[in-house]
C-alpha cells in the first residue's frame, strides 16, 4: 500500500471477506512489531484505502440492520468510530430523516446493537445537532 519515513503499510485479504492493513516499520524488518487494522476501519482514509478487500457487503449489512431497527433508518452515510478491546466495532450512521444512531458489530462479525445518539451527547456528528 505504501510507506512513509516511519512505517510501511500492507494489505492482507482474507478468505472470510474481512481484510487488514498491516503496519510495520520502514523499512520492514522481521524483528519489528506489526499491527493490524481491519479494512472496514480504514475504508474512509483515501491514503490507506484497501484495494483487495471489498467492504461493500459489510456496509450493506450495516444499512440492513439500521433499516430493520425500530426507527427504520435509511442510511445515507456512515463512519467507523472505534474498536473495543473485546473486538466489537462501533459505527455511526446518518439516516435520511436527519437522525443517526451508533451501531455495534460484534467480534463475530454480526451487527447486534443500536444506541440512540441522543443518549450519548457529543459522540455523534452525522445526525441532527441539538439546539
Amino acid at each position: 500500500m505504501g510507506h512513509n519515513a516511519q512505517n510501511s503499510f500492507f494489505e492482507v485479504a482474507c478468505k472470510a471477506g474481512d481484510g487488514y492493513v498491516l503496519v510495520t516499520g520502514s523499512p520492514p524488518r522481521f524483528d519489528q512489531l506489526v499491527s493490524a487494522s481491519p479494512c472496514i476501519e480504514t475504508d474512509v482514509s483515501a491514503s490507506l484505502a484497501c484495494k483487495l478487500t471489498d467492504t461493500a457487503p459489510i456496509i450493506a449489512e450495516l444499512a440492513d440492520y439500521a433499516s430493520s431497527s425500530p426507527n427504520r433508518c435509511r442510511v445515507i452515510g456512515h463512519r467507523f468510530i472505534v474498536r473495543s478491546p473485546a473486538g466489537n466495532t462501533w459505527f455511526e450512521v446518518a439516516c435520511d430523516d436527519g437522525n443517526g444512531p451508533l451501531i455495534r458489530r460484534g467480534a463475530g462479525g454480526m451487527f447486534d446493537a443500536l444506541v440512540n445518539c441522543t443518549a450519548l451527547p457529543g459522540k455523534c456528528i452525522l445526525g441532527k445537532k441539538p439546539g
